[in-house]
């Protein structure tokens, strides 16, 4: 498997964290981001994950 570069990483957790801010904004998640989300680094067996 290709190792993807710190810039794509950077994006994905960019990309995550702008979607629980959405999903917090519109009332899906609480104030408090209760709920987890996670996405495939491409190409590896890694996630990149909320908390």
């Amino acid at each position: 498997m290709a190792k993807p570069n710190a810039s794509e990483v950077r994006d994905l957790k960019e990309a995550l964290i702008q979607g629980a801010r959405f999903l917090q904004e519109t009332g899906v998640l609480s104030h408090s981001f209760h709920g987890n989300m996670s996405v495939r680094i491409p190409g590896t067996d890694h996630l990149v994950m909320t908390g």
